[in-house]
């Protein structure tokens, strides 16, 4: 019995081994070996679709992993897998007709996960969550590929700090007594001064004040300039979800819930 499973080890390894390597350059493209910096093999799975693995020429680590429902790869479809140097994992995700889909995991040379997303169609949408030190940092919403808005905040010890809160109904843009910056305007600007960056780049945000006098419901306006970038706006959004306790709106004698919109450059 050793003897036989020693024997089907062997031509495994043998099968493994023989795998027919075809060389490539970084772009992908079939070259001669002597020219090639990678090369990838091609393997059917049980159920008659193809693994591809491209792999480096100079350390033999893998580097990509993809699934093709045929042998001509002419669309993704199902896991992809990209490795870093060090061979940990860097990206996992799926594909579905070539195009992005479901939940897909972003990771550190460390290991560590860094942020999740998720893809309708190849299309970014719905909640990107942040990691930090492996805790969640932060969940922002996604639309069309377009970052929209914070959702929830935590602390570094993974504590929820900020959560939006959509509970209040009615939202008023016109009132009897504007929400108020704890010390007023003045107040409010020297808040705001702790977010540094270039006077071109101008974000303007839309947020509530509900009737607890608490920040919530912050979102990216259609007017902030086109050229900030996402780790820019991050910056704001953080900022502004942790501003102190407003005194709330009046509207006919009781406390509603305000709409405002803020320029921040």
């Amino acid at each position: 019995m050793k003897v036989i499973l020693f024997f089907f080890l062997l031509v495994l390894t043998h099968l493994s081994v023989a795998q027919k390597r075809h060389w490539i350059n970084t772009a992908g493209e079939n070259v001669k070996k002597d020219i090639a910096t990678n090369y990838y093999t091609l393997s059917k799975t049980e159920i008659k679709t193809y693994i591809y693995k491209n792999y480096s020429k100079l350390t033999d680590s893998l580097i990509e992993e993809i699934n093709y429902p045929t042998k001509e790869r002419l669309s993704k479809e199902g896991e992809f897998k990209r490795y870093f140097e060090n061979r940990k994992l860097a990206i996992e995700g799926s594909y579905l007709n070539d195009l992005k889909t479901k939940v897909w995991k972003f990771y550190l040379e460390s290991g560590v996960l860094t942020k999740t997303n998720t893809f309708i169609e190849g299309i970014k949408v719905g909640d990107q969550v942040d990691y930090k030190n492996g805790q969640k940092e932060a969940v922002y919403c996604y639309s069309h590929d377009e970052l929209k808005s914070i959702i929830q905040l935590f602390d570094t010890n993974g504590v929820s700090i900020f959560k939006e809160d959509t509970s209040d109904m009615a939202i008023y843009t016109f009132v009897d007594e504007e929400a108020e910056f704890p010390g007023g305007e003045k107040e409010l600007a020297l808040f705001l001064k702790q977010y540094k960056k270039n006077s071109k780049e101008i974000v303007y945000l839309s947020y509530n004040i509900n009737s607890k006098g608490e920040v919530t419901e912050v979102e990216l306006n259609k007017l902030t300039n086109k050229n900030v970038s996402n780790d820019k706006i991050k910056q704001v959004l953080k900022l502004i979800v942790t501003m102190p306790k407003w005194e709330p709106a009046m509207k006919r004698g009781r406390v509603v819930k305000s709409k405002h919109t803020i320029k921040i450059n």
